[in-house]
């Protein structure tokens, strides 16, 4: 396999795409939803149980006129971390072929097995050792040979109907979010088109102490073309007064790239496991969700879905049966606690932030006719499952990228079912039925047989 190149490109005046941000591939100016998927870290678990939401909405339709459409079509943007930005980014390169291969290609593979091995080529010993190549370079040289075919974010950009694509890694020395869009790479003066998928999700997956960080180069300021975009980014974002000092900080750190000229990249949940906190983020920067939505040009957008896909695990009953816990398990209990933890505060500054753009919104719609804002949150997560049993096998499940065939099939199931049991998706299915969307009908509406 040919080494992908380490480093991220610099930004010209000719290179840069604002492709990868939601206004650009946001609903269209008729339509009032806007409907949001949040694909959780957790690896082959993640990434098999948003690999089940995904065949639910395509399996699940609505009617509006005398034609037929998928839920699956209505999803705008998918923004993923870790384990589930595999399946995120599978899908948004290929669409319906997820259903067709990604079970052979990933699910069912042992890419954890595959991984090491491609780690302990001896080619690549004297690389690792004098710190030429970090252990996620190799991983991002596998992902994007093995799993995404050398396809890069400009690929993307060719891709018609798809939703807009977040993956999130971490920032290693803030401790913040940091996203795979333009308007980040914007700050590092660097070229988001031409970064291929697999580093993108090399870094976005590279747990700490497995993996080593992902690097980037900062360019920024090195020239008046990398200079002029920094100082656009700053500007487009219109920080308000008062916005958290923290946030600011973070962002503008980004623009010295004598003091930070290389940015290092963790896995995405050690910030954020849901990959909401960006979201968040950016409307505090901003000045509420509102404003952010009118900077966006979705200021139309009356109806707000998000698909929260949860895949964490509890090992606490595993723990509380062993007398002699070691270093790996304190290690992961403490690791899971935290995100747990943290996990939880983003959900309800979530449900904060949009119940007070709800409330924003002119009562019965205004006088432009349209419908009351609503936020719909449909939480996919093992915890919704009510028999104790089944429950507590999830929760046993390991972190890893390797798992039985056998079990795969189990997270695609109860992924589907629980978003189809959601009491809030069928809100939000019968919000679409009364409602509809000017989109193209499909043709055919019937899931494709998966891969055997």
């Amino acid at each position: 396999m040919k080494l992908v190149r380490r480093l991220n490109q610099p930004l010209s005046p000719n290179d840069s795409d604002r492709g990868h941000d939601l206004q650009a591939r946001g609903p269209a100016a008729d339509d009032e939803w806007l409907v949001i998927l949040a694909f959780s870290g957790g690896g082959t678990r993640a990434a098999a149980l948003a690999h089940g939401v995904l065949e639910e909405l395509a399996r699940t339709t609505f009617r509006w006129g005398q034609n037929t459409y998928r839920m699956l079509d209505e999803v705008d943007a998918i923004s993923a971390v870790s384990g589930g930005s595999f399946t995120a980014a599978y899908y948004a390169l290929h669409g319906d072929r997820l259903f067709a291969d990604f079970e052979d290609l990933f699910l069912k593979r042992d890419i954890q097995g595959a991984l090491w091995r491609h780690m302990a080529w001896p080619k690549h010993w004297y690389p690792l050792m004098t710190k030429q190549l970090g252990r996620s370079d190799l991983a991002a040289d596998y992902y994007d040979q093995a799993i995404f075919g050398g396809a890069t974010f400009g690929d993307l950009l060719a891709v018609k109907d798809r939703p807009n694509l977040i993956i999130n890694a971490t920032d290693m020395v803030t401790g913040r979010p940091f996203a795979f869009t333009q308007r980040f790479f914007d700050l590092i003066g660097s070229d988001l088109t031409s970064l291929p998928l697999g580093r993108a999700v090399a870094a976005s997956s590279a747990a700490p102490l497995l993996l080593s960080p992902l690097t980037l180069r900062n360019y920024a300021g090195q020239g008046l073309a990398q200079s002029a975009a920094c100082v656009e980014h700053i500007r487009s974002s219109a920080l308000v007064d008062g916005a958290p000092e923290e946030l600011t900080r973070n962002l503008v750190s980004y623009l010295d790239a004598e003091d930070r000229p290389f940015i290092h990249l963790v896995d995405g949940g050690v910030a954020d496991n849901l990959g909401l906190r960006g979201l968040l983020d950016v409307s505090a920067l901003n000045g509420g969700f509102d404003a952010l939505l009118e900077r966006w040009e979705l200021g139309h957008v009356r109806k707000i879905a998000v698909v929260v896909v949860n895949a964490a695990a509890h090992h606490d009953t595993r723990w509380n049966r062993g007398s002699n816990p070691d270093v790996v398990d304190v290690f992961q209990a403490l690791s899971e606690r935290m995100t747990q933890l943290t996990s939880s505060r983003t959900i309800t500054d979530l449900k904060a932030e949009m119940e007070q753009w709800r409330r924003a919104g002119p009562p019965g719609g205004g006088a432009d006719g349209r419908s009351e804002r609503a936020f719909h949150l449909v939480d996919v997560s093992f915890d919704r499952i009510e028999d104790p049993a089944e429950r507590t096998f999830f929760y046993d499940l390991p972190t890893t990228l390797s798992l039985p065939a056998a079990t795969v099939e189990r997270l695609r199931e109860v992924g589907g079912r629980l978003l189809r049991e959601s009491v809030e998706f069928q809100r939000v299915r019968a919000g679409f039925e009364a409602a509809g969307r000017k989109v193209r009908p499909t043709e055919n509406i019937e899931r494709r047989p998966a891969a055997k």
